[in-house]
């Protein structure tokens, strides 16, 4: 039975895996324009020292939560694989994701935190939008129902970003424009025993072999995230991968889809 990432390389998946560190949304639709969104924290990142990954964290959180919509991509190899979009209502997030990467364009929206979880992928026999349950007659349901049940971390992206917290300390290295966004570079490093915790008992995702994750983060001046670059190594084999944040606070409705549609 292939895994909840649907046998993409290993590598890849276990960064398409640390992609869900972005987000939360209810039930409800949430839909919210530049207007509406905060206007940035009153710190500035700074551009020398040191800050804990913890920390460091919990502003990109608040602020993405303040921002209440964005998008997302995910690229490897300058192919995009992922991309997504993602809506707050207060600290709860609803995202809608495609995953194109080996040509099974497989769509999920997570509803509230992934409270509710739903997928839509015709190259795993699921051709119309499925409630993800464990009574579902596709295996392949089952699985990601048995998973999610198990740990949310794969679908919420609020998850991924808790990482950070058993990260230790990120290191400032100064100023660079970004997508023409100035921001401020972190630069860390995720250990092996955060992925495993992560991971946990999820099947065909071997971790024994693999080194700490090396990450950089480029951050605006309200600690919203604009990339994320990171280098995840199983057995020897690197996959760079590059997470990218934009249209922070352009209207974005995510609601739980008519399933059978």
């Amino acid at each position: 039975m292939k895994s909840i990432r649907y046998g993409l390389p290993v590598s890849v998946a276990l960064a398409a895996l640390l992609m869900a560190g972005c987000s939360g949304a209810d039930s409800s639709t949430e839909t919210t324009s530049a207007s509406e969104t905060s206007q940035g924290a009153a710190e500035t990142p700074a551009a020398t020292g040191t800050i804990a990954g913890g920390e460091l964290a919990a502003k990109m959180t608040t602020a993405l939560q303040e921002a209440k919509t964005f998008k997302l991509s995910m690229e490897t190899g300058g192919t995009q694989m992922t991309g997504g979009e993602v809506a707050y209502n207060g600290d709860k997030a609803s995202m809608h994701s495609t995953v194109a990467a080996m040509g099974q364009g497989i769509e999920m929206i997570a509803i509230d935190n992934a409270t509710e979880l739903y997928i839509k992928a015709p190259s795993l026999q699921i051709p119309t939008w499925t409630k993800v349950e464990a009574s579902n007659s596709n295996p392949i349901v089952q699985q990601v129902a048995q998973q999610l049940a198990n740990d949310k971390s794969n679908v919420d992206p609020a998850a991924g970003l808790k990482l950070y917290e058993q990260a230790g300390d990120f290191t400032a290295e100064g100023s660079e424009t970004v997508d023409g966004v100035e921001t401020t570079k972190y630069s860390g490093t995720i250990p092996v025993s955060a992925m495993k915790d992560m991971l946990g008992g999820m099947a065909n995702m071997p971790t024994d072999d693999m080194e700490p994750v090396a990450v950089q983060v480029f951050v605006d001046k309200d600690y919203r995230p604009i990339r994320i670059d990171q280098r995840v190594t199983v057995g020897g084999q690197a996959t760079d991968v590059t997470v990218k944040y934009s249209d922070y606070g352009t209207p974005i409705t995510v609601t739980a889809p008519e399933v059978g549609s």
